[in-house]
């Protein structure tokens, strides 16, 4: 597979698009999600928002209609999730795509049943190298690229049906092109994305293992890569190796090694935004395809181009019709394509006119979440966002305002108030308000802080106009115990586990 490198960096990302920032106590792992994006961008514009058994499954609706989304999906009200079957099961999706006259790699379907020795003899005929993929796979997982002859491919057979537990698995020839992802809603190619495989580049002094944990540090800055780190694991393991490289390996100044074959971005693959750039046959493709499943409006396509051969029209190789849409949120390189407002635009044109009201309100997404996991069967509509304008006002006091119910008061006051915001200690003794609401709420919280609980003695009061995002509600904001963050992840990764061993042996 022919790719470009990406030179490392993302921090710029946070300049580019601020309403999509979140304060502190807002960060949550559902942030990039595409169910809270395109429920939120909804909401912003005044359309009602319901919930139903859980957070990723909803409904929005204006005066002149409605539509059902699991995620990124729409539901077609005829088919259902079958059109998340098809594209699922990617041998259907194939067969669909074929018969549109979509092209699609060369390949067959083998399902439990069928040896590994058939495989073998199937992969003669496409002749190596070759891919083997699930057949039900999603994110990357169990694909390997890249197996150049049968020897690799029976001990990669036993890890993905085996090991991974994939036991119905897809084989198809190898092509040869840059790794795009396309984004389709109707007839348009909302965002393209060049996805190059994970790579190290060497400084002259450093093994790759430590180049690997530096480009990981840097993912961490990025909201949508944060958590699809570079990963140690046996593809990666082997893709070095067939280099004549270690993990121990010093490259030189310059010299880049892939980790990877494929660019998926889960697992540790760089995106570059190149929508204005996409060649015109691919994003014809894209679309084709997406209008060759039956029920589907919208779908990431994942193309394979060979930039080479300019006539060429590119291969599908996967349509997802539950796409994330963070990397073209967040970008390694690029600009920013807001497919949660291009999504809303398309399904309820009637809201465009509303797009840019409310860009830094958020619904409040954990106690959201802490009702539909309290009760599955309760259905939760949306309270509407802020009507006319809001006073933002950030108001710092100190004084003797720690440690005397000040955050206590600030919030009970706040909500008989009706206003939204939150209120914090600072290390150095003083207390942080904000407060948003209307006009005449906030002075009257505003004056009363001048003062403030029986307790306190409020010396000096600093007040100024707030321009950054607020949540719906007032809450009070306390310091995260870090050894109470580290036994959540340590027990959230001991019953991850447990969960696949009971998967795999029960």
């Amino acid at each position: 597979m022919a790719c470009g490198i990406i030179e490392d960096g993302c921090d710029h990302h946070f300049q580019i698009m601020q309403h999509t920032n979140f304060p502190s106590y807002a960060y949550n792992k559902y942030k990039t999600s595409p169910f809270f994006l395109i429920s939120l961008e909804a909401w912003r514009r005044g359309l009602e928002i319901s919930f139903s058994r859980d957070i990723k499954n909803f409904t929005v609706s204006s005066q002149e209609n409605s539509r059902i989304f699991c995620k990124s999906m729409v539901l077609d009200p005829e088919l259902g999730f079958r059109t998340h079957e098809i594209c699922e099961t990617k041998d259907e999706a194939k067969q669909y795509l074929a018969e549109a006259g979509v092209p699609v790699a060369r390949g067959r379907r083998f399902r439990p049943e069928i040896g590994d020795e058939v495989i073998f003899g199937y992969a003669n005929e496409l002749g190596y190298p070759v891919v083997l993929k699930p057949t039900n796979g999603f994110k990357g997982k169990g694909v390997f690229s890249n197996i150049p002859d049968a020897a690799t491919l029976r001990k990669l057979l036993v890890t993905v049906r085996r090991d991974m537990n994939y036991p119905d698995v897809m084989l198809e020839e190898r092509i040869e092109g840059n790794d795009y992802r396309v984004f389709v809603i109707g007839d348009r190619v909302e965002g393209a994305l060049k996805r190059v495989p994970a790579h190290v580049t060497g400084n002259g002094r450093d093994p790759v293992r430590k180049l690997i944990k530096s480009k990981n540090a840097g993912r961490m800055k990025n909201p949508h890569l944060e958590l699809k780190l570079i990963k140690v694991d046996q593809d990666l393991l082997e893709n070095i190796r067939s280099t004549g490289k270690s993990l121990g390996s010093v490259l030189k100044q310059g010299e880049t090694l892939f980790l990877r074959v494929r660019g998926n971005v889960t697992t540790g693959g760089d995106s570059e935004d190149v929508t204005e750039r996409l060649p015109k046959n691919v994003g014809e493709t894209a679309i084709r395809a997406v209008k060759a499943i039956p029920g589907l409006n919208h779908a990431g396509v994942d193309v394979l181009y060979d930039e080479a051969k300019p006539d060429s029209t590119g291969v599908v190789i996967e349509i997802n019709s539950m796409a994330e849409f963070g990397g073209h949120l967040y970008p390694v390189i690029g600009e920013p394509r807001d497919i949660s407002s291009a999504l809303i635009d398309h399904y309820f044109p009637e809201s465009i006119s509303s797009r840019d009201k409310n860009r830094t309100v958020f619904y409040d997404l954990d106690r959201l979440k802490k009702t539909l996991d309290s009760d599955p069967e309760t259905a939760v509509t949306l309270s509407p966002p802020p009507d006319g304008k809001w006073i933002r006002r950030e108001i710092t006091l100190s004084g003797r305002v720690q440690n005397v119910g000040f955050r206590a008061w600030a919030k009970k006051q706040a909500r008989e108030l009706g206003l939204s915001g939150y209120v914090e200690n600072l290390p150095d003794g003083r207390v942080r308000i904000v407060a948003a609401g209307g006009q005449e709420p906030v002075q009257t919280f505003e004056y009363g802080c001048k003062t403030g609980p029986d307790k306190a003695s409020v010396e000096q009061v600093a007040a100024a106009m707030y321009e950054g995002p607020v949540i719906m509600g007032f809450r009070i904001i306390r310091k995260k115990s870090v050894f109470k963050t580290k036994t959540a992840h340590l027990v959230h990764a001991v019953r991850w586990r447990l969960a696949k061993l009971k998967k795999r042996f029960f």
